[in-house]
């Protein structure tokens, strides 16, 4: 990792409250140990019955899509 990409996770992590930051901790541990035994894919759950999004969220899938469509 570069030196100017863990630059900008510290700065973006300075300000969270525990509980953020041992969510974030938990989220990369798992990634990473994933990532070294497996390319399976990570299903994270940390956030299940804590966040809320709207019922048309996975609406909106298409729309990103579609916007991005010839420059992925």
């Amino acid at each position: 990792m570069s030196i100017a990409l863990q630059k900008e996770v510290q700065d973006l992590c300075a300000n969270l409250n525990d509980e953020d930051a041992g969510l974030i901790i938990t989220l990369i541990k798992k990634i990473t140990a994933t990532e070294q035994h497996t390319n399976e894919k990570v299903i994270i759950g940390l956030g299940k019955g804590k966040l809320t999004y709207p019922d048309e969220f996975e609406n909106w899938n298409n729309e990103v899509q579609s916007m991005f469509e010839g420059y992925l």
